[in-house]
């Protein structure tokens, strides 16, 4: 555990000797700022005003999200978002958070930091979590089926422009796709 991030630093010590967790949770647990009825601890567990731990779900890009209600209306936030907006300052008001190890079930908040835009990006490229390679490219004519099938075609002798007409596409493609120069990462 990182002390460092948390508000109210603490003798390890006392952690070690009681091994206590819900001591630890009561010591570190803050009312939320945006909702009063709630709780949060810097490892991103939310409490509702009876004590109560609310469980959150997991969305499509695999963020956890929780849906807490204010007088009546019902809000969804993102876990990790609730954590840096409670626990981590931003003197430079960047606008997003970024899970440094790029494990966005790991909302702890030392593992969480606030960037631009372009450096959460950037940051995702260097792990590898992007890619834009092939099909994930949004302006991609071809799927990865389908540079299958030409490759195939074209170890079958098929003419570069009888190709190109059957998937709709220029035969300067096809003859990038065969020289490796496009789609290098489909081999057969």
């Amino acid at each position: 555990m990182c002390l460092y991030y948390y508000k109210y630093p603490m003798d390890e010590s006392l952690l070690i000797s009681c091994n206590c967790e819900s001591i630890l949770l009561y010591l570190y647990m803050e009312t939320l700022k945006i909702n009063t009825a709630y709780k949060i601890t810097p490892s991103g567990l939310i409490y509702n005003s009876k004590s109560i731990e609310r469980k959150s779900s997991i969305d499509k890009k695999g963020y956890h999200h929780i849906t807490l209600s204010n007088n009546g209306k019902r809000t969804t936030y993102l876990v990790h978002r609730l954590i840096a907006e409670q626990y981590l300052p931003n003197p430079f008001n960047l606008p997003q958070v970024n899970h440094i190890d790029g494990n966005k079930s790991n909302n702890d908040v030392s593992n969480l930091e606030w960037v631009s835009g372009s450096t959460n990006i950037l940051h995702s490229f260097s792990l590898k979590l992007s890619s834009y390679k092939g099909d994930k490219n949004g302006r991609a004519k071809l799927t990865e089926e389908d540079v299958i099938q030409i490759k195939q075609s074209l170890l079958q002798g098929v003419k570069n422009k009888e190709i190109a007409d059957k998937f709709g596409i220029s035969k300067s493609v096809i003859c990038d796709i065969k020289h490796k120069r496009r789609w290098s990462h489909i081999s057969l």
